[in-house]
């Protein structure tokens, strides 16, 4: 099968970089782009559960996550959309990631946010969510697995709500809640 993706963002996903163009220095659009070809390196473009045809090109997870954060999310720092760009990475590469990264002391900079970090992780959680709950009728789950997901997702929309609902995010639980309801006749 021919690989689809090439690590690079401007070929992979020419929208989100379109995007970062229009709202980033130089600097932060380099960056995001070595985020970006770091986690296709670690294993982030991979969607296991997500059956594709192949060689279909659609964009990858870290492109989507991105996105719906700039478009659903207000004042999105590079910090996030670094964050976003490698939340998809397998949990068992993160810690090498975070070695590489640290070696390089010109990344440091634009890594360094002085304001508490907890409410752009959380919209990340959110938007992967969303993502992810998009993408559920296309899994390789079978339908009690599809519901047992629905469910879940469910749950923690409740227990977001109670928690972490802020004007910032407002509309990333507006659209869980959509999907909620719109998927609601297929999962329930």
């Amino acid at each position: 099968m021919k690989q689809v993706h090439t690590g690079q963002l401007h070929r992979d996903s020419p929208g989100l970089f379109k995007e970062l163009k229009r709202s980033y220095d130089e600097r932060a659009q380099r960056y995001l782009s070595t985020c970006y070809r770091e986690s296709s390196l670690w294993g982030g473009l991979r969607e296991p559960l997500i059956e594709r045809e192949a060689e279909i090109t659609f964009n990858p997870a870290p492109a989507r996550i991105s996105n719906i954060l700039l478009k659903e999310t207000k004042d999105v720092t590079v910090f996030s959309l670094s964050v976003a760009l490698l939340s998809t990475v397998p949990v068992t590469f993160h810690p090498r990631i975070a070695r590489t990264y640290t070696q390089q002391k010109n990344i440091l900079p634009i890594l360094y946010e002085p304001e508490n970090c907890n409410h752009c992780i959380q919209n990340i959680l959110f938007a992967k969510t969303l993502d992810f709950a998009r993408r559920l009728h296309l899994t390789r789950l079978n339908q009690a697995e599809k519901i047992q997901e629905y469910q879940r997702i469910e749950q923690d929309l409740i227990t977001w709500n109670a928690v972490f609902l802020r004007a910032d995010n407002e509309s990333l639980f507006l659209l869980l809640n959509q999907w909620l309801q719109h998927a609601r006749s297929k999962y329930s």
